[in-house]
């Protein structure tokens, strides 16, 4: 069964960041997709004091996953009363174009209340 929910734990988060070359600080979180055992994907981002920055989210070859795991989250980007969402350079920006959740590519700010709108896999059926 699929679960997708948010992790703090440093212990599991640091060797992610490591793997990927991103620095890990103490706003660092991840949302972890898991099948039972198995992680199938993640998104590994930041939380400052207004926003969320994305710094990764895998994997780009799932368009229906990685919606998933995007809108879980911006969800705790919500949660927590983030109103501003951006991406940095490791994230893949053309993911988020073809989910259409660009904002503003200059800035790299992300579109948080496309959220509460419906996928386009799931507006399909």
């Amino acid at each position: 069964m699929l679960e997708i929910h948010p992790v703090r734990d440093k212990e599991k988060l640091q060797p992610l960041y490591s793997k990927h070359e991103l620095v890990f600080s103490d706003d660092c979180m991840a949302v972890f997709a898991m099948d039972g055992e198995e992680m199938i994907g993640y998104c590994l981002f930041s939380l400052g004091a207004d926003n969320i920055s994305v710094k990764l989210l895998v994997p780009i070859d799932d368009i229906v996953l990685a919606d998933g795991i995007l809108r879980s989250t911006l969800h705790v980007a919500v949660e927590n009363g983030k109103v501003n969402a951006f991406y940095e350079k490791s994230a893949p920006e053309n993911v988020f174009k073809t989910l259409g959740f660009i904002k503003n590519i200059e800035t790299k700010s992300l579109l948080i209340q496309k959220l509460f709108s419906s996928c386009k896999s799931c507006s399909n059926n």
